[in-house]
């Protein structure tokens, strides 16, 4: 008499920018970890596998984009499935994420021949190739969806901060408040002229890493603080690029 598979359940939910509270609020009650593992007990019920309540497996608030280093609740899952007789059950091949590791995962569960079901696509057979490379496909267009909105609203931000709009309590390096309107920011001269120095060590050929050194040598200042870091340098690059953009 064949055993019952048992059924490893994971759900992730990641909240999205909505444009109201109320949308933010509905988009919750629709794909909120608690409302994805009822559909799986469901469906686990349906197909008459075991449901081990210590094979239940929830990721609040994580991004899909995040490396499987940061998400070890993924890793426990997919550790837990690769045990003979288990199935990973998730609502659709996004939840289990937007990232190069997120394959990787699943080659894993290919290797450890594990069964594994989505309530959106069925049964997928991880052995056979076609089906293999369609998760490949769909795993790779979630990660350039995910960068092509990031982009987006990267240059988006920066285009407001260009024109003057205060997009967060931090200000943008070479910016300081406006003095009468707190929604508005203005040049502030200091710092516009070290960006000039940057901007002129770039376009000699000096490299991020380059510059953060020219300048810690030189004795230029950070805001009051000694040390520079190269994501500072390159998110000044990035700014002054889509300045000079039409």
């Amino acid at each position: 008499m064949c055993q019952q598979p048992t059924a490893v359940l994971l759900a992730r939910y990641s909240p999205k920018p909505m444009r109201s509270a109320a949308a933010a609020e509905q988009d919750k009650k629709a794909n909120s970890c608690d409302t994805q593992l009822k559909a799986l007990r469901l469906r686990a019920a349906e197909r008459g596998y075991l449901v081990d309540e210590s094979l239940i497996f929830r990721e609040d608030a994580v991004s899909g984009g995040n490396t499987n280093a940061s998400r070890a609740v993924m890793r426990t899952a997919v550790d837990a499935a690769c045990k003979r007789g288990r199935v990973l059950m998730i609502r659709d091949i996004e939840r289990l994420g937007r990232s190069l590791e997120t394959f990787a995962m699943v080659c894993r569960l290919q290797r450890a021949k594990a069964g594994f079901e989505t309530i959106d696509e069925g049964v997928i057979d991880l052995n056979n190739p076609h089906q293999l490379g369609w998760i490949g496909m769909k795993i790779i267009n979630g990660i350039v969806y995910r960068l092509t909105t990031a982009r987006r609203t990267r240059d988006s931000h920066c285009r407001k901060q260009v024109e003057g709009r205060r997009m967060s309590k931090i200000l943008p390096y070479g910016k300081q408040a406006h003095p009468t309107d707190s929604s508005l920011v203005v040049d502030c001269p200091e710092e516009q002229a070290i960006i000039n120095s940057i901007l002129d060590m770039r376009a000699s050929g000096l490299g991020q890493r380059r510059i953060v050194n020219e300048l810690q040598e030189g004795g230029v200042m950070f805001r009051g603080k000694p040390t520079w870091h190269h994501t500072t340098i390159r998110k000044i690059l990035h700014r002054a690029a889509a300045s000079a953009r039409p």
